[in-house]
């Protein structure tokens, strides 16, 4: 208005003065009422624009409690707040859009998660005797296989130790022949040698009798 003032010849002087003040720090030779109609266009469509991201802010808090959407959702929430707050809104817009999709992709999970254990739950009603069963027999069989396998280790034990004492017998044996008969050792490594074996000796025939009684209970 104060610009159409400044360009009608015919406007008052003093009204010339107003408009000019009014106008002091506004290149008002290039604004029209036109762009002006168009400014307050875009104006009001952001403004409006504005308050359906603010209202959706809301609404998206409301779905992230009651969906107990992660932490990682939830940062994602509060980003778009803090850009909306900026005037970012077309930031933020895309932020909701980016949360709306990750508490989805949540929910699906969840979903999957509660109807596999809502079909083992109705598994487990319908079929629990035949698994009770199928339990009590794997627990049989295992136990047997168990003890069978245990019986199998003892008797490579014994038949290890039998052979380590046969074994030691023919060491202390080829001591005393090169020690007395072929005199190739001192008497001090003979006597080192005789103490080991006869040391091993000593705990095989502590241990055989403790694994020979396991094997007659097997």
């Amino acid at each position: 208005m104060y610009a159409e003032i400044l360009r009608d010849a015919s406007s008052s002087e003093i009204r010339k003065i107003e408009a000019k003040n009014m106008l002091r720090l506004v290149d008002w030779k290039n604004i029209y009422y036109d762009d002006v109609l168009e400014y307050t266009k875009e104006v009001a469509a952001r403004k409006e624009k504005a308050a359906y991201i603010n209202d959706k802010i809301g609404v998206e808090k409301i779905i992230a409690a009651e969906s107990k959407a992660s932490p990682a959702a939830i940062a994602i929430l509060e980003r778009a707040e803090t850009e909306f707050r900026a005037d970012r809104l077309a930031e933020a817009e895309a932020l909701l859009a980016e949360f709306r999709s990750a508490v989805e992709k949540e929910l699906a999970q969840a979903s999957v998660i509660s109807g596999i254990a809502k079909s083992s739950k109705n598994f487990f009603q319908r079929y629990w005797k035949q698994i009770l069963v199928a339990a009590i027999a794997f627990i049989i069989i295992g136990y047997g296989a168990y003890k069978l396998f245990e019986k199998r280790i003892l008797r490579r034990k014994y038949k290890k130790m039998k052979a380590e004492e046969e074994s030691l017998l023919n060491l202390m044996k080829k001591a005393q022949t090169e020690r007395y008969k072929d005199n190739k050792i001192s008497n001090f490594v003979y006597n080192i040698r005789i103490k080991k074996y006869e040391g091993r000796m000593q705990e095989i025939k502590r241990e055989l009798p403790a694994i020979e009684a396991k094997l007659k209970k097997k």
